[in-house]
């Protein structure tokens, strides 16, 4: 009976060494991203690339979660944004970027604390990896995943003007956009944390200038560095609409945006000192259509609303501002 029993306890310690750490891994990340969407941008309105995210965190425990977010970024990032898109309408919060040797983290706090399994949803975005000059360039995306990611979706943007555009791995040509870029999907199954996604970008391109001009440039920044305003960056491709999305009621999505013209707050500086693009500088209605439209986009992008209501709204906004 002894001998049994002592059989037993060594099964289940062999178990617990074996298996413990997954377990207690996943125990000990209350967050996980339920959604993301990343839409990468070589030259779109500057020679970087333009990277956007539209992500969708959850809590997983039972307890509300009010502590940092931690999201892995390349080095060298300007223009750090992070919003967050609740109640219709847009709030930046204060983001600081952390050195991490070979890469970096944006870092920052909900505003209000995350309650357990409520979701919580942000607009991300940045520049990074100049691509001066005219010819061959190329340049490396990745995301390596430090927490799960249930369903990553990407759009690549081949740039404007540019020929023998290739990725490796290779994305799905998805057809053009309304600005007229043509657009590649690449996804990926579920992440795990330390998995990642990573491809190689390659064009050719003999115009120096942007695919889209951006306005006027704006005063200085306290980075010393002058800084344009963005376009709206653009309509969301029909091409990004492929991917599956479950549509709202019509009328939530009007309040929606109904409410971001009186809700929209001022632009702040980030934490980490990276200047944000001054929209000032566009006339006041330009830039609330700008706010408009980019509104429209995330709530796309977020699976908030459907290709037909996003055009039907579309088409209202334009017609409001005509």
């Amino acid at each position: 009976m002894y001998k049994k029993l002592t059989s037993i306890v060594a099964l289940v310690l062999c178990f617990t060494l074996t298996f413990g750490v997954p377990v207690f891994a996943e125990v000990n990340t209350p967050l996980k991203i339920s959604k993301m969407g990343i839409s990468v941008m070589p030259e779109y309105d500057t020679s970087e690339v333009l990277v956007l995210y539209a992500l969708t965190f959850q809590n997983q425990s039972n307890q509300p979660y009010s502590g940092d977010i931690r999201f892995p970024v390349p080095k060298g990032t300007t223009s750090n944004i992070v919003t967050e898109n609740a109640n219709g309408s847009d709030t930046h919060v204060n983001l600081r970027a952390e050195d991490k040797g070979d890469s970096a983290e944006f870092v920052w706090k909900p505003l209000q604390p995350i309650q357990p399994n409520a979701v919580y949803s942000v607009h991300l975005e940045y520049y990074y990896n100049p691509l001066p000059g005219t010819g061959g360039k190329s340049f490396t995306y990745s995301f390596p995943a430090n927490m799960p990611v249930d369903q990553p979706q990407v759009h690549v943007y081949q740039p404007l003007k540019a020929t023998d555009f290739k990725m490796e791995p290779a994305g799905q040509p998805l057809g053009n956009d309304q600005q007229g870029f043509q657009v590649y999907g690449f996804s990926s199954p579920r992440l795990k944390p330390g998995d990642k996604i990573e491809f190689k970008v390659s064009y050719t391109k003999n115009d120096p200038s942007p695919s889209v001009q951006p306005p006027s440039a704006a005063a200085g920044t306290p980075g010393g560095t002058a800084q344009t305003a963005p376009a709206s960056k653009g309509q969301l491709s029909s091409a990004a609409i492929l991917v599956p999305l479950a549509a709202l009621v019509i009328g939530v999505a009007f309040i929606a945006v109904k409410a971001l013209g009186n809700s929209r707050p001022e632009e702040k500086q980030s934490a980490s000192g990276s200047a944000h693009r001054n929209r000032e500088s566009q006339k006041p209605v330009d830039c609330k259509l700008a706010q408009e439209k980019k509104r429209l986009r995330q709530l796309l992008i977020n699976g908030n609303i459907g290709e037909e209501t996003y055009y039907e709204l579309l088409s209202d906004l334009e017609s409001e501002h005509s």
